[in-house]
Formats: C-alpha cells, sequence, structure tokens
C-alpha cells in the first residue's frame, strides 16, 4: 500500500514540476483566462500546507532517523503541495494590484523552494545523503525567505520583521491640526494601506494619496459620496459585518477600534474635507473631543512628578483655575478670570508648581512689574496667552526666560516691531499670535520669510476674518422665580443670534431667530451662535436652565459640606444660582466626600409633587465624580417617609477620564403631596483603577435642587 502510494506520489509530482517548469519559463507569455483566476485565489489556502509538511518532515528526518519511510512520505507530499501552490501562485499573481518588484523575489523563491523540494524528496536521494541534506537545508532556507515575502505582499512592510526604530506614536492633535492627516489618515495607514499602496493596490484601489483614494478602485463604486455619505462604499465596507465577505479589513487582519470607525464616520459626515482643520469644528464635535485627548497623548514625556491635590486646593481660587491638563498628566494649565479680581499674592503662589505649568492664560490680566519678574519663574510654559493684557516692549525679556515655550498670544497689546528681536531667542516656539498690535502688517509678513520654522497668525489685510464671541446666555432678572425669562446677547452690535431647545447645533442656518427673552421651561437645554456679515460664525455656546418650580419652606443638611467647599450651606442648593464646574471655589457649588449629602426639605403648603431635578458637576480629573447612588423618600414626617425614587448610576468609564460638564438627573415619582422630601447621594468609595486617584473617595459637586 506504502509502495504504490509512494509510487503515485512521484508521478503526481514528476507532472506538476513539468506543468510548473512551463509555466515558470513561459511567465512572460502566460495570460490565464478570467474563468482560470478562482484557481490562482486558492494560492493563500494552499500554502500553508507544504510548510506544515516541510517542517513535519524534518523534525522526523531529524529526530526520529528510524522512521525514514515516514519522513520520505510526508516530504514527498510537502513537494507536491508546494508545486501545486506554486503553480497557481503563479495565476494569481497575473491579477492587477500587486507590486511587480516584490511579486518578482516571492515568484522565484517560491518556485525554487518546490523544485528544491521536490529534488530533496526524490527516491534517489536516499542513496545520496549529503546531497538530500544540501537540497533540504536550500529548500528550507527558500521556504523562509518566500514565506517572509508573501507575509510582506498579504500585510504589508514588516509584518514578520517588523522595524525596530521605536514603537509608532499616535499622531498628536491640536486646534490647528489638519482633521485628515492627524487624525483620518493614521487610522487609513494602519488598517488598510498594507492592501491599498503603490506597491499593492488590491483592486486597483489606492488610499496612500488624496486623487487615488477619491478615484476609487476597480470595481467602479463611490468610495466617498458627498451628496450621500451612507452611500459611501468606504463607509458600507467598514460596517458591514465582521463576518460579510465584503467587510475590510477582511477577516484575519487587524480590524478597525470603535473610535477609529467613529473617527472614519464622523469625518464623512463633514463631507470628507482634506484641508479643514480642528479649530473649523463646534466645541463638542465627536472628532474635536478625539482630537483634544489626543493633544496631551505625549503626556508620558514629562518626567516631573504631579502636584498634590493638597496643593492644587491651595492654589485654586474662585478667580484662578489651576487643574491637570489631561487624567494622569502630571502637566498643569492655569487660567485666570475677571481683571478687576487679579491678584499679585494668588498669580505668586503658582510659583508651589512652576515644575508642573505648562499652559498660563493670562488674558485681560493687569500684572504689575512684580508679576512680570515672576512670570520668568516658570520655565516649563509651552502656551502663554496674553491677549489684552498689560504686556508691552518693556517685558520682552521675560520671554527669553521661557525656553520650552511653544506658543504665545499677544493679541491685542502694546507690543512693537522689538519683538523680532526676541523671536529667534526662544528655540521651540512654533506659533505666534499677533492680531490688532503696533506691528505693521508688512513687518510680520517680512518676519514669516524670516522665521521659516515660525507660524505667525495676524490679520491679514482684506484677507483674514475673525470669528464672533459667543452670546451670553443668562437670567432676565437676578432673583430667580416661575415667570423669569433667559436673555441671549453679545458684545459685538448687530449681530443675529440663533439658538435651540432640542441639543441640536445652531449655526448660520439653522436654529431658531432670537429676538425676545425665551420664557424657562423645565429643562432648558439652549445652544445659540453669534452671526454677521463679514465675521466668522461664532463657537457653539450652551447652558442648562431650569424652571423655578416649588421652594421649600425650610430645608436641612444631615452633614455639613466639605470645609474646602462649603458653599452657603443647605441655601446653595435653592438660590437658582449655577456656575460652571471648573470653577470648582465657585461659592454656588458645595461638595461632598467623607460623608454623602443627606438633605431634609420641608413644605407648608398642599402641593403635589411629582419630579425633583438635582443638578450636579463632573470634573473626572479632579475627582468630582457622579454620585454612585441617589435615593428619594417622601411622606408627612421623619417617622413614615416612604421610598418615592432609588438609582444606582452606571460606573465612568476609562474613555471617560477627561469629562468635564454640568448635568442633572431628573427624577419622577408619584405626584402627591409631601410635607417633606429626603435626598440621599452618596459618594464613589473607591475612585476606579485606571483614575490618578484609584482608591481614593470621589467628590460630589452639586447646585441646585428644584421641585416640580
Amino acid at each position: 500500500m506504502n509502495f504504490k502510494f509512494n509510487k503515485y506520489l512521484s508521478a503526481v509530482n514528476f507532472s506538476l514540476i513539468i506543468l510548473l517548469g512551463v509555466c515558470y519559463l513561459g511567465y512572460g507569455f502566460l495570460n490565464v483566462p478570467s474563468f482560470m483566476m478562482p484557481i490562482g485565489r486558492l494560492h493563500p489556502l494552499l500554502l500553508h500546507l507544504p510548510i506544515g509538511l516541510w517542517i513535519g518532515s524534518l523534525l522526523i528526518f531529524i529526530l526520529a532517523p528510524e522512521s525514514k519511510r515516514a519522513s520520505n512520505i510526508i516530504m514527498k507530499s510537502s513537494a507536491a503541495t508546494a508545486l501545486l501552490s506554486a503553480l497557481v501562485g503563479l495565476f494569481l499573481s497575473k491579477e492587477s494590484g500587486y507590486n511587480p518588484e516584490d511579486l518578482f523575489w516571492h515568484r522565484h523563491t517560491g518556485t525554487f523552494f518546490a523544485v528544491f523540494a521536490y529534488m530533496a524528496s526524490a527516491d534517489m536521494m536516499d542513496k545520496l545523503r549529503n546531497v538530500k541534506l544540501i537540497f533540504m537545508g536550500i529548500a528550507t532556507l527558500l521556504l523562509v525567505v518566500s514565506g517572509h515575502l508573501g507575509a510582506e505582499i498579504t500585510h504589508g512592510k514588516g509584518f514578520l520583521l517588523p522595524e525596530t526604530k521605536g514603537e509608532k506614536v499616535r499622531m498628536v492633535c491640536n486646534d490647528n491640526s489638519n482633521i485628515y492627516t492627524s487624525l483620518v489618515f493614521p487610522v487609513l495607514e494602519e488598517k488598510c494601506m498594507s492592501c491599498h499602496n503603490p506597491r499593492k493596490a488590491k483592486s486597483s484601489f489606492m488610499m496612500s494619496d488624496t486623487v487615488s483614494f477619491l478615484k476609487g478602485g476597480e470595481s467602479g463604486k463611490t468610495i466617498i459620496d458627498r451628496q450621500n455619505i451612507e452611500k459611501s462604499y468606504l463607509l458600507q465596507v467598514l460596517k458591514l459585518p465582521s463576518s460579510a465577505e465584503m467587510h475590510m479589513p477582511p477577516k484575519g487582519k487587524k480590524q478597525l477600534t470603535p473610535e477609529e470607525l467613529k473617527i472614519i464616520e464622523s469625518w464623512l459626515n463633514l463631507g470628507a474635507p482634506f484641508n479643514a482643520k480642528v479649530k473649523s469644528l463646534p466645541g463638542d464635535h465627536a472628532l474635536r473631543t478625539i482630537c483634544q485627548d489626543r493633544s496631551v497623548s505625549n503626556r508620558d514625556i514629562y518626567d516631573f512628578s504631579p502636584a498634590s491635590t493638597d496643593l492644587l486646593e491651595e492654589i485654586n481660587t474662585d478667580f484662578l483655575t489651576v487643574q491637570p491638563l489631561a487624567a494622569n498628566s502630571p502637566a498643569l494649565s492655569g487660567v485666570f478670570f475677571v481683571a478687576s479680581a487679579f491678584s499679585s499674592q494668588a498669580f505668586a503662589k503658582l510659583n508651589k508648581v512652576k515644575k508642573q505649568l505648562v499652559n498660563l492664560d493670562l488674558s485681560f490680566m493687569p500684572l504689575t512689574e512684580k508679576d512680570w519678574k515672576t512670570l520668568g519663574n516658570f520655565n516649563q510654559l509651552e502656551k502663554l496667552t496674553l491677549n489684552s493684557s498689560s504686556f508691552t516692549d518693556d517685558h520682552l525679556e521675560v520671554l527669553t526666560k521661557l525656553p520650552n515655550l511653544k506658543s504665545l498670544a499677544l493679541n491685542e497689546t502694546n507690543v512693537s516691531e522689538k519683538l523680532g528681536d526676541y523671536l529667534k531667542q526662544i528655540p521651540k516656539l512654533q506659533d505666534v499670535y499677533l492680531g490688532q498690535t503696533k506691528i505693521p502688517a508688512s513687518t510680520i509678513l517680512d518676519w514669516r520669510k524670516r522665521f521659516q520654522n515660525l507660524e505667525i497668525h495676524f490679520l491679514e489685510p482684506d484677507n483674514e476674518i475673525i470669528p464672533l464671541s459667543p452670546p451670553s446666555i443668562t437670567y432676565l432678572n437676578e432673583m430667580h422665580h416661575a415667570d423669569n425669562l433667559i436673555v441671549l446677547d453679545n458684545v459685538i452690535q448687530g449681530v443675529t443670534i440663533r439658538y435651540t431647545l432640542d441639543g441640536s447645533e445652531p449655526d448660520s442656518l439653522n436654529g431658531l431667530v432670537y429676538q425676545d427673552p425665551i420664557p424657562i421651561q423645565k429643562i432648558n437645554k439652549i445652544k445659540a451662535v453669534a452671526i454677521k456679515e463679514g465675521w466668522l460664525t461664532s463657537e457653539v455656546n450652551e447652558a442648562l436652565y431650569f424652571g423655578a418650580g416649588f421652594k421649600p419652606d425650610s430645608a436641612y443638611l444631615l452633614f455639613p459640606p466639605n470645609p474646602r467647599y462649603p458653599g452657603e450651606g443647605v441655601k446653595t442648593l435653592l438660590d437658582f444660582k449655577t456656575a460652571r464646574i471648573d470653577n470648582l471655589k465657585d461659592r454656588s457649588w458645595i461638595a461632598f466626600r467623607q460623608k454623602p449629602m443627606i438633605a431634609d426639605f420641608l413644605f407648608q403648603d398642599d402641593l403635589k409633587i411629582s419630579s425633583i431635578i438635582i443638578s450636579y458637576g463632573i470634573h473626572i480629573p479632579q475627582y468630582v465624580f457622579p454620585p454612585s447612588s441617589i435615593k428619594v423618600s417622601g411622606g408627612e414626617n421623619i417617622d413614615n417617609l416612604e421610598l418615592l425614587y432609588s438609582i444606582t448610576t452606571p460606573p465612568i468609564r476609562k474613555d471617560q477620564k477627561d469629562e468635564v460638564r454640568e448635568t442633572y438627573l431628573e427624577l419622577n415619582f408619584k405626584k402627591k403631596e409631601y410635607d417633606m422630601i429626603r435626598i440621599e447621594c452618596h459618594n464613589l468609595n473607591k475612585l476606579p483603577p485606571w483614575h490618578r486617584g484609584a482608591g481614593e473617595k470621589s467628590w460630589f459637586h452639586v447646585n441646585e435642587i428644584y421641585f416640580y
């Protein structure tokens, strides 16, 4: 039986090597009919058989020399499958989409592996052991080289032998970054271009340049349909189930992560722009959020230790916010508010975090000469914003003491042409903003030629238009009541304000045109933009406002708020004053940490209450989390309270690590007269492992509670 099988196998191998030889030698004249193309596509399936069989035969030959017959049969089987794989591989190579240079070496090494495997397995080699060993060695070497080249054709360069120059770093993104090159292209490069590049253009489709990208492939389908994004072939194949034949990337390749798919889809929904910048996006756009996350993706390069939470608490005031650039980043960003409240004493306290302070915004601040000298101590600064400040030529020397400075904003300051002598003394400077200064436009244009590595931003005559400031959103009356109204305004005269109340984004075409103050509903999610001819549309300003509802006759806290954030005690919850959570020390907030917030509210009038809104803040980098659980009870008095509502909030995820926002919870229950309502909000006992304060208790910041 074994003799007959060996004989038949030898005959098959002889036939295959003759056929392979004819096709190989006549490769230039080989023309594969279209109906035979599917045979060539068997190559990726067949090629694994000779590899496994060859390795098996080598192991038996070396480790079990007494099993000579088994080794020979397996080696001949390896040769047979290698000859067949090489033959169909020649057919496959005639398809378009492969780089000729890559195919040349893979075709030769693959064919010669099959030939040497055939010769090493020939029966006559039993009498020529030394020759057989040489043929086996050559065949093994050719197998390794051919396999490596084939893997690079299929999976891209560096698949088997990756470069060792260092791990590829995710591109850092900022407001001035190009959306396509900084966010979209890296995804395509990593997940798609191994098969769609000039060296290997599968389906005649290349993604390495925008012209080829938009041109599409041999299928003729529209890769990007800007009129109907859902019909874009790119989006369709990416969103197909992974089991579908046309799903991309194909099975076995590294798939897109949810964030990467979101990047592609969001970019397509913008109309697939190739030249748009991140700063053109609305503040809450998904791509801008991702970019902001990546703007600090290089934070690991900071070799200094973070400032302690206690120190940050000491430095922060109602008019100064100092906080980490991102969760787990030791680098700090500082910003001052309200020029009339600026304090040299508060500014000097920044010396305590001068090793961590990399961003500082002093816009509109009236710094004294002493303050300017203090600024020179902050030699870790990378971004300094001095717009509309008291900066003049007298303070230029300070800039030379900031060797790490990359971005400098001097819009609307009294700086003159003398600045040019100092720009070259700041080695890392990349961006300078010089709108409305004393420096002539001609000088700035000359500087652009002189400092070619420096991007200088300013209002060029009749060329650049500036954006409007966002509209302000306020109550009509400071003393809030049921008939109060919401007022939208802008400092620029003659602007049109468009707004929405349904959460959609207003722009120059969409949204209601503001004319009169807006009546307050129970919950008001207001988004507004300012529009004026000759100006860029402002960024969206948004705010949450709530109807007054019923006001309790009295209220009590079972545990006082934490001394760091006392606010006005329980009055804070009922004064209808809101605040931004990035200003934690605003007295409109009260906060709890070691003890939960348990508050009792008493009502004397016969009021039927069915709903409560709790307005609170989230500031994950500063340990401010939502409450882990909330319980509402109601009744006639403390002795007969019944449970009205109970909820456990979902945990904050790691991808929310930089979240900073004001939010609320609406709690609905049976409508009834209640003389007393108790609200319990419990803190998170342990911050999650991914947080820099892992294991510590969270803060709960709350500013208002409304009853309806």
